[in-house]
């Protein structure tokens, strides 16, 4: 099962993906905001919809991969995590889920549930990984450890190449940003970095069906963190979801 999902996340992060065919616009003056379109149109990639298996996940470790996100410095790898109960570390592979490498975060003494991991800018408008120690089962269904915080681990983006195989890296720098909550914990398991502001947006998941909508701006992650601000909510049907 999980070779299949990796499969299908590559997919969706554009493993599958083509640049479709555009026609050339003719050399006329047009409005700004036509042109605007027309620009945006022609970058669009379209996927399809039904997933293509493209690669198996061959190493025994990466048994519960929770979050996957494409690495900027080269577009073959693919930096993942497991979900609970998983050590201080993420992992690189390739599209085809070969492990490049295992990267331990020496400076990280505890996960507790890594829910999901993106890439975003940092200092410096560097690229960095965020790795997001976010889970709460207790505050979802009132199992496991109570949490009042979450904390995001940034973390200078690594360099690897096609070519490796299995590495074993450790990563000194992994920043920690702990994150409060405007009214009571919540089970965050999605996020990501806005590539234009740097604020972070993160969905929480409720079993009563309204998941909020959260945000830091990229100033409170570049000090350290702060208290999420409500952006709205999400509702996925009626009460108890599992």
């Amino acid at each position: 099962m999980r070779s299949l999902l990796i499969g299908c996340l590559a997919v969706v992060v554009g493993a599958a993906c083509s640049t479709p065919a555009v026609t050339p616009v003719p050399a006329v003056s047009v409005p700004p905001t036509m042109t605007d379109r027309t620009e945006r149109a022609a970058r669009t990639r379209a996927c399809p919809t039904t997933p293509t298996l493209i690669g198996r996940v061959q190493d025994v470790q990466l048994n519960e991969i929770s979050g996957v996100v494409e690495s900027t410095k080269n577009p073959d790898v693919l930096f993942v995590h497991n979900d609970s109960g998983d050590s201080p570390r993420f992992f690189a592979i390739n599209r085809r889920g070969e492990t490049l490498a295992e990267l331990d975060l020496e400076s990280v003494p505890l996960l507790i549930d890594a829910e999901d991991i993106a890439l975003g800018r940092g200092p410096g408008d560097g690229s960095y990984i965020y790795l997001g120690d976010t889970g709460n089962n207790f505050a979802s269904f009132g199992q496991g450890i109570p949490r009042r915080k979450a904390v995001l681990y940034r973390i200078p983006e690594p360099d690897l190449p096609s070519s490796a195989r299995n590495l074993k890296l450790p990563l000194r720098e992994a920043f920690p940003i702990v994150l409060t909550f405007p009214d009571g914990a919540r089970d965050v398991e999605a996020f990501f970095i806005d590539p234009a502001s740097g604020d972070l947006i993160a969905i929480s998941k409720q079993p009563d069906g309204r998941s909020q909508v959260l945000t830091a701006t990229a100033a409170q992650l570049a000090g350290g963190g702060g208290e999420l601000a409500l952006l709205g909510e999400l509702r996925f049907g009626q009460a108890p979801l599992t």
